[in-house]
């Protein structure tokens, strides 16, 4: 399902006031260089994680518009703050508290530093201010750089592993997988001939914490030590 239905950014670096509608579940940001592609995937950081790249902090000096802050200098009374504000599609499940959509903003003001004020859509109430909480809690957004090392690919494939090995469907379908391959090995090994026959042993992984990671062992059976002349490739003298 479309999960967020509009991002609008505020005083963010290269944007002053900008909104993007219609987002979609698979959605394709594309421009010329230097015209703040980049800065759409760090504004969706700073909402989730309060941080602009991977590893950078947030700092509101460095990621304040330049516009902006040229109109604070040259007027009194403009306030300087950055926002990010996001509409969701409320999931079915959430649907009851939430609504069919609501919103989230967040903003931050040059005298809060790393600390953001959080607003949400007028229509929630103030005891159901927790089930949003829970809501966002639920969410894991990961920033993923344009230069990508080593550390990166690291870091990427460990998220990988760890949400796939707290999934029950992931881990029984490798389980029904492993039980197929133990049937279908099980039968080609019974009509193999017992003197080269191998027993396949299906059996934990015990360096590994995590109950859905199964591999398999083959060990020798030789019922009796095999003539040369019928093993593998030996010839008789």
């Amino acid at each position: 399902m479309r999960f967020i239905k509009e991002v609008e950014i505020a005083y963010f670096r290269s944007f002053y006031k900008e909104t993007i509608y219609r987002c979609s579940d698979l959605n394709v940001i594309f421009g010329k260089n230097d015209v703040g592609k980049s800065n759409i995937i760090r504004a969706l950081n700073l909402f989730f994680n309060n941080s602009t790249d991977d590893a950078t902090d947030f700092n509101f000096d460095i990621d304040f518009s330049d516009k902006r802050r040229l109109e604070s200098e040259n007027s009194e009374g403009i306030r300087k703050f950055i926002y990010v504000k996001i509409t969701f599609s409320t999931p079915s499940n959430y649907r009851k508290s939430l609504g069919e959509e609501f919103y989230v903003k967040r903003q931050w003001t040059v005298s809060r530093d790393d600390e953001y004020v959080e607003e949400v859509s007028s229509h929630i109430k103030a005891n159901q201010r927790h089930i949003v909480t829970r809501f966002l809690n639920l969410i894991r957004f990961i920033h993923i750089p344009a230069i990508k090392d080593t550390a990166t690919f690291r870091t990427l494939l460990g998220n990988i592993y760890e949400i796939l090995s707290n999934s029950e469907e992931f881990l029984k379908t490798v389980e029904d997988f492993a039980s197929r391959v133990q049937s279908s090995t099980s039968e080609l090994f019974s009509s193999m001939p017992k003197e080269v026959a191998y027993a396949p042993e299906r059996g934990r992984d015990k360096s590994s914490s995590h109950s859905g990671n199964s591999k398999f062992h083959m060990r020798p059976r030789f019922l009796s030590v095999p003539h040369l002349g019928v093993r593998g490739a030996g010839k008789l003298a």
